[in-house]
Formats: C-alpha cells, structure tokens, sequence
C-alpha cells in the first residue's frame, strides 16, 4: 500500500525529472533536494501535504499566486493532490531551473 503523500512525492519527483533529468538530487536537511549549479528546491514531507520549497521563490512569476510564505527569498507551493502536480508545478520548476543560469 502507498501512502497518499508518498504517492505525490513519487509523482512529484517523476514530473521533476520529466522535466530535466540532469538535475542532481540530494538529501540535505532531511529532505530531497534539487540543484544544478546551486540548490533549486526541495520537497518537504507534512503530515497533510507535501511542498515544493524553492530557494529563489520570490522571483518566481505566481500571477495566481498559489507560491506561499513570508521568508526573505524562500517560497513553498503546497501539493495535496494529484491535481497540484499536473497544473502548476511544471510552470515553476522551469522557472526555478532558469533561474540557476544567472548571475
């Protein structure tokens, strides 16, 4: 049997990897943890969700503004469903991926 928040972290993992599969996956702090050049985000387990941290939130574009938190630069989007993965998330990896080639 899989648990619901194991079943979205394995999903959640195969749509990170569906979209570069040439990002190095870490754990750090407990987590998994996405980097390229630098760290890009990570997946943190809840105990009714899990999210999706990115270390450069606050520049990602949310027009819907589905990106939560108040820290200086990290944001989570919070994944509860199947639906969260398949409708925004590919939108802000990219854009977390993007990210990584500036300055």
């Amino acid at each position: 049997m899989i648990f619901p928040r194991k079943r979205l972290l394995l999903k959640s993992e195969k749509k990170i990897f569906d979209i570069d599969s040439d990002l190095d996956e870490e754990i750090k702090w407990n987590n998994l943890t996405y980097r390229k050049k630098r760290p890009l985000f990570g997946i943190v387990i809840h105990k009714n969700h899990i999210n999706l941290e990115f270390w450069q939130g606050t520049l990602l574009k949310d027009p819907d503004n589905l990106i939560e938190g108040t820290g200086k630069k990290i944001r989570h989007y919070k994944i509860r469903n199947e639906d969260d993965i398949n409708i925004h998330l590919e939108d802000f990896i990219k854009q977390a991926i993007s990210l990584d080639s500036k300055p």
